[in-house]
């Protein structure tokens, strides 16, 4: 097995989070008839392809570490198929921006005891939402689906042998992130 320090850019991801965010403000899915797509990066990273963002899971002995949520209706598939990797628990979700395709399922996993991470302004974004395009209020997230942790610099988690660091650059929109997660050993 090769060692390799790569980074797996999410940044390649945004776009396909944005195609999927106006696909759905046009048309609401079924989500029922929505299937989790799950591809294998390396020996413990996955992406999971539902309805929205794409998911990264981090799976390992010491648990499982996600990376978004994708809609709430969705968590019962996601966490069927996080099993299929692997059956530790989901100990960690960090959140990449607000929107619901990766915010959504926040409620469910924190309910199930996974720790949310996420940057401060996301935080307050979840608990002071801007009204709706036809200016209607939203309600707030509950306090279950709020990030616990919160933080404005790098972030580096050390689990299941990899080192994943959440790197949160500032864009001209002031709630878009960008995140890097980068593993110590991928083949």
């Amino acid at each position: 097995m090769k060692i390799a320090r790569i980074k797996i850019s999410l940044v390649v991801l945004a776009t396909m989070f944005g195609m999927a965010a106006l696909t759905y403000a046009q048309t609401p899915p079924d989500f029922s008839k929505v299937e989790i797509k799950t591809t294998k990066i390396a020996d413990n990273f996955y992406t999971l392809e539902g309805q929205g963002g794409t998911i990264g899971v981090l799976a390992g002995p010491d648990g499982v570490f996600l990376v978004d949520t994708q809609f709430a209706p969705l968590t019962g598939k996601i966490v069927a198929a996080v099993k299929q990797i692997s059956p530790n628990p989901i100990r960690f979700v960090v959140n990449t921006h607000v929107h619901g395709d990766h915010t959504g399922g926040n409620e469910n996993l924190g309910k199930m005891g996974a720790v949310i991470f996420a940057r401060e302004e996301l935080r307050s974004r979840l608990m002071n939402p801007a009204p709706a395009a036809n200016g209607t209020p939203v309600p707030p997230a509950p306090a279950v689906a709020l990030p616990v942790v919160t933080y404005r610099g790098r972030v580096t988690f050390h689990m299941d042998g990899e080192e994943a660091e959440l790197i949160p650059i500032q864009r001209p929109i002031p709630t878009a992130t960008l995140w890097y997660i980068s593993t110590a050993r991928m083949c």
